[in-house]
């Protein structure tokens, strides 16, 4: 049987990017999943963004509490998955981040944590984004960083090399 990805999304003031973000964890291939968006005092359209996705089953959490941190701490409070993963507002996802990750920790049952490469998204020279999708179709201009593996403590501690987008996590380990 599939475990439960729940997905938690701190949202501030995103209304720029939400859409495009929910729409990238949404469209992943890996089933069953829930999505998890916590309003973090937003003062923009981003409440109004994320009622329209309540019908896609995105479930909402109010977080009064400043920070992205208080508002992944809700949300996890708030989800049901035995697997968390972690998004920003943001941010996109590469189609097929989900299933490689859930495969990778099935095979892999000794691990209670996997994450990956992200790729840094620039604006051009006019201060403007392109579009994500353009960016995807694309991946030879991807900057990733190099493959980390083992022991990473050091790494970790100078140059924090784990994006926040892209863990996945036991839930008994988060709550460890």
């Amino acid at each position: 049987m599939a475990r439960l990805v729940s997905v938690i999304i701190p949202v501030y003031n995103s209304e720029e990017y939400l859409v495009e973000c929910l729409e990238s964890v949404l469209s992943q291939d890996y089933q069953p999943t829930e999505v998890v968006a916590v309003n973090n005092n937003s003062t923009d359209r981003s409440p109004q963004i994320l009622d329209s996705f309540r019908s896609k089953g995105v479930v909402v959490v109010q977080e009064r509490r400043p920070g992205a941190a208080a508002a992944r701490n809700a949300g996890i409070r708030a989800s049901r998955g035995s697997l968390l993963a972690f998004q920003d507002a943001d941010d996109i996802w590469f189609p097929g981040k989900l299933k490689e990750q859930v495969a990778f920790l099935d095979a892999n049952p000794a691990f209670g944590i996997v994450f990956g490469q992200f790729a840094n998204w620039y604006p051009n020279a006019l201060g403007q984004f392109e579009s994500p999708r353009s960016f995807l179709a694309t991946p030879e201009r991807w900057e990733v960083p190099e493959p980390l593996s083992g022991w990473i403590y050091t790494a970790e501690l100078l140059a924090c090399p784990i994006s926040m987008i892209t863990p996945m996590i036991l839930r008994e380990v988060f709550d460890g």
